[in-house]
């Protein structure tokens, strides 16, 4: 499933394009155990369970779309590939996760750092500990950090995050979240 491709391309012309020789042995049309479902970035899908997937277009060059997963009474966003800054695609994302449990979203750069890539799709750790703080999120999950970024860097960045809103995580690889 995605939801952030524009016409003319649909999923399945992606994965095509993607899974086919030479780069993929396996052209993704002869996979039988495997369907694609289109959406447009705003929809809500429901499942049968009753886990509720909201979504909305993030501003990203190319396009990209976040979600929002509700089950029992809890809620998580996952913000991917958002550069702050588009007044429209900020004030949708502040909407859309409000009051959410746990956010985890694009902080990829600094304040400092953002200027030498503004228009590359990514946000500030700080604007992400900001939306969050202002949408009140329990808690902010900063990840998609730059991977030149250092492990001791990224601790200063969630002890600084910390002081902003406390309950601020940075991602590490194999971190889980439980409620």
């Amino acid at each position: 499933m995605a939801g952030h491709f524009n016409d003319p391309f649909d999923l399945r012309d992606t994965i095509c394009r993607i899974m086919s020789p030479p780069i993929f042995p396996v052209g993704a049309n002869t996979l039988s155990a495997v369907s694609f479902k289109s959406f447009r970035a705003g929809d809500t899908l429901k499942k049968d369970n009753g886990l509720i997937i909201k979504t909305v277009a993030l501003n990203h060059p190319g396009g990209a779309c976040g979600y929002r997963m509700e089950y029992n009474g809890k809620s998580m966003c996952i913000i991917t590939d958002h550069e702050m800054g588009s007044a429209p695609h900020d004030a949708a994302v502040l909407e859309f996760i409000r009051d959410a449990d746990v956010v985890i979203q694009d902080g990829m750069y600094t304040t400092a750092e953002y200027p030498k890539y503004k228009g590359w799709g990514h946000s500030t750790w700080e604007h992400v500990v900001e939306i969050c703080q202002r949408a009140n999120v329990k808690t902010p999950v900063i990840f998609h950090h730059d991977p030149r970024r250092t492990d001791d860097e990224l601790d200063e960045i969630g002890l600084a995050a910390q002081q902003i809103h406390p309950r601020t995580i940075v991602a590490a690889e194999g971190m889980v979240l439980r409620p």
